[in-house]
Order: structure tokens, then sequence, then C-alpha cells
């Protein structure tokens, strides 16, 4: 996959950028570039919390996945994609974890299906304003970006570049129902007259006093949110407001802001690579995803995809493990035809010999001796031979019972039940499974990275079945495959 380039899936169509200019691509691109799209917040469900910082990368995952579906009230006959950031705190880490439930994933995302190769990040739009700042925007201020559109509209905070939180408002829709005009009159309202009484006449008295009224009511949610964001990241005010409202601004808009106490206040609207008008927020989109695709770019990512790229089969275990047995089975073949064709060569050689000697045994005795030696060198030989041969039934017996031996364990253990079904319900499969004794079972689970949170409703059904204590006491990650030991006591 190159990239050099990327393909940005946006109002079904599919766009093409390579970090200055934007074309029409095709929905086959994205077989060859990385391919990025966006994803409504009201698909989302977000949780923000604390974990302790000593658990490893792998632990972190799945205490997550236990947080989402315990507290953040996720169904566990449903499945879903599971992301977070974290931000260091000293011996904790405080975790946004956000959900998106593969219902909702394929209600967003089917039209574009049999159309392309994979979507490699689905992400929500408030942190593709990160893209700003390495594009040159200071790094030494606290920002709030307000976005407003007709299906969707936001506070986000960002501290010194980093994004720490968002807030829902009113979008362009609720807020025109509520006022009782159309969106198209209400945004031609906010863009030309704004929120200042005196740009509007007397019978357009009752649209500015609803107007007030609610953009009132969303910013006292914004400043409660910024007074929130103080405690948790010691955040010190907001020095800078972004409005991206479609390339402009919303006049009087500041006043709001200074009734909470917030004055001298910058606003101005989202700016990016020179562009105006409607093509910046495109151009944004498209540059976020671009740095996205540099791996060596610092950036926070959210990924809540269900079509991720589909890895080389030789990144794959199972290729690995085959192209091992081959090579073993081949050396195994070969090492066979070498002994067996000297065998034959040595046979042969016994049977000449055994002639000669009978037309020269009557002329010296002193063949006698030799010939004695040959047999003595035979019978060595044949030792060797039958001592390899017997070393290849072994291994050969020992390969065909291992499947037995693992048959005979599960019959065996009496509260396998339990594990089995667990393991059957959340379609797991498993490396082994071992019982220490009577009272104690190990298992190692397997799993692909769009599957943690099965192994996470694994634990919690065992749980819920009266074991004592299920854990995980190893969590490893190799070549795109998860392995998690999970311990069981009755």
């Amino acid at each position: 996959m190159e990239r050099n380039k990327i393909v940005f899936l946006y109002n079904e169509k599919a766009i093409l950028y390579d970090g200055k200019d934007i074309k029409s691509a095709n929905f086959k691109d994205t077989k060859k570039f990385f391919t990025g799209a966006l994803i409504p917040l009201k698909y989302v469900d977000t949780l923000t919390f604390k974990l302790p910082k000593k658990l490893s990368n792998d632990e972190l995952s799945i205490q997550v996945e236990i947080k989402m579906y315990e507290e953040a009230g996720l169904d566990a006959n449903k499945e879903y994609v599971i992301d977070f950031l974290k931000y260091d705190m000293g011996d904790e880490y405080i975790i946004e974890a956000f959900a998106l439930n593969k219902d909702d994933f394929e209600t967003e995302f089917n039209r574009y299906n049999k159309k392309i190769e994979a979507i490699d990040l689905v992400f929500p739009r408030f942190l593709s304003y990160q893209a700003l700042y390495n594009k040159g925007l200071n790094l030494d201020k606290n920002d709030l970006f307000i976005y407003l559109d007709e299906d969707e509209a936001f506070a986000v905070i960002y501290k010194r570049g980093e994004y720490i939180g968002y807030r829902l408002i009113d979008s362009i829709s609720s807020i025109s129902k509520r006022v009782g005009i159309e969106t198209a009159k209400l945004k031609e309202y906010l863009s030309l007259k704004g929120l200042q009484r005196k740009n509007y006449s007397l019978d357009e008295t009752h649209i500015i006093d609803a107007l007030q009224e609610i953009f009132l009511k969303n910013i006292e949610k914004i400043v409660y949110s910024i007074n929130h964001k103080r405690t948790i990241f010691a955040l010190e005010g907001i020095d800078r407001i972004f409005v991206d409202f479609g390339g402009k601004s919303i006049e009087g808009l500041k006043e709001f802001f200074v009734s909470f106490g917030y004055e001298n206040l910058e606003i101005e609207s989202v700016k990016c690579c020179d562009k105006e008008g409607e093509e910046t927020k495109i151009y944004l989109f498209c540059e976020y995803i671009y740095q996205a695709a540099d791996e060596t770019k610092n950036l926070q990512k959210i990924n809540l995809s269900f079509w991720e790229r589909k890895r080389p089969i030789y990144e794959y275990m199972i290729f690995k493990y085959t192209a091992v047995l081959a090579l073993f089975t081949l050396l195994g073949l070969s090492i066979y035809g070498y002994f067996y064709y000297n065998n034959l060569m040595l046979e042969e050689s016994i049977v000449k010999k055994e002639k000669r000697l009978k037309s020269l045994k009557s002329e010296s005795a002193k063949y006698l001796k030799e010939l004695k030696r040959l047999k003595d060198k035979n019978q060595k030989i044949k030792k060797e031979i039958e001592n390899i041969e017997h070393k290849m039934f072994v291994y050969e017996t020992t390969l065909k019972m291992i499947p037995f031996i693992e048959r005979q364990k599960v019959a065996r253990e009496e509260f396998m039940n339990d594990v089995v079904y667990a393991l059957a319900k959340y379609r797991l499969n498993t490396q082994y499974i071992k019982q220490k004794n009577p009272k104690e079972m190990e298992i190692m689970l397997i799993s692909e990275y769009y599957q943690r949170d099965r192994i996470a409703k694994f634990i919690k059904e065992l749980l819920n079945r009266g074991y004592s204590e299920v854990k995980t006491a190893q969590i490893s990650y190799t070549d795109g495959v998860y392995t998690s030991s999970v311990k069981v006591k009755r």
C-alpha cells in the first residue's frame, strides 16, 4: 500500500490527495492508497475514566473494553470496534474511549460495499483540527473549535495542539426547528447578520431572540466543559476561538463568551491550505488523513473501522507454520531417501562380496578374515539404520498422537464445559487449554485486532458463571495476532 497519496471517502465519492492538490478518484484507488472516512458522532459511544499506568498496552486495551461494556452500556450481543486515547497523568492514565457498533458502521458505509478495498482510518471529525497545527498554527495557545453544520455540531478543546475533549451542541437542523425557519434561511441569517441584534429588523426580533437564547445555552455548556477540563488537564483557559461554519465566522459570538468572563478572545474562521469557504473543510480532512498515513507523525488517532486492509498472506502465522512444517517434511524425506539409497547400495555390495567370497574361499584362508570384517561392518550399518528408522517411527507416532492427546484432555476435564461454551459463544480460537490442577486452568486465546472485544466478553461470561477468578496473566501481539493467556479458578 502506497502512502504518498491518500483517498478520502466523502458524500459517496472518492477524493485523491497528494499533500498539495485534490483530485477526483476512482474507488479502485483504495487498493493502492491509504483510505480514510468520517464517522458522525451520533453513532459513537464515548467514556472517560482512569486506569493504572502499570498496565501494558495489551492489558490496557482489555481493561478499556471491559470498562466500555460495564460502564458505557455496550450491548454484549452486538459487535463493536473500540479505540481510545490515553493521557499520562503521573501514576495513572486518563482514558477517553470510543466505541462504534457494527450495525451503525454498516448503516454509514454499506454504500461503499463491494466498491472499495478497505477503509484504513475511520475517525470523528474533531480530530482533524490537528492538521492545522502541523500546517503552522501556533502550538503555544489553548484553542476552542466550534463546528456548526446541518446534522452535527460540537465544540472541541485543544491544549497546545493536543485534543482533550469535545461537547455536542445544537446543530443547524435542531436550531432551525426551534426557531421555525428553514435551514438554508438560518444559515443565511447567521452568515450575514450573525447574532447582533442591530442587524435584525423589527419583524425579525423573534428570530434574534430565539437565536440568542439557544446560543447562550450552548455557550454555557461549552464553558462548563472548559471548566471541567481545567481540573483534569490543568487547562489555563481559552486563548483563541475558531468557528468552523462553511469557512465563515459568526458576528456577535464573542459577546456570549464575555458574559462568562472570557474577554479579549481571538475569534476567527477555520482556514486550511490557503483555501476559502467549503473547500477548507475538504482540505482539512484530507490533510489529516494524509498526516495519519505517515507513521512517523506524532498524531492523535482514533480508528473505528471494521473494514481494515487485509494483510499479505505471508504475515499470517498459519502460513508460517505451514512453511516450517513443509520444510521439515521435505528435510525428513530427503534424509530417509539418503539412507534408503545408501542401504540399497550397501546391500548390493554385500551380495557381490559374498559371491566373490564363495569363489575365492578355496584359494586362501586369508580372505576369511576380510569377510568377517565386512560382515561386522555390515551389522554395524544395519544397526544404525534400525536406530534411525526407530527414531523416525517415534517422531511420526508422536505427531499423530498430538490431536488425540488434546481430545483426551478435553474429555477428561469436568469443568471444561463452561470454558468450551464461552469459547463457542464468542467464537474465540485457542492455541491450547491446560489444567494445572482440578481447580485451575489456563487457556491461551488467539484473536485478531477487531475481535479483542470478544476476549472481554469471554472473561465476563465465566465470571457470571460463578468462577472465583478469571484474569489475563499474559497478553502479547505478534504479526497482527493477539494471544491472551487467561487463568480460571473455581
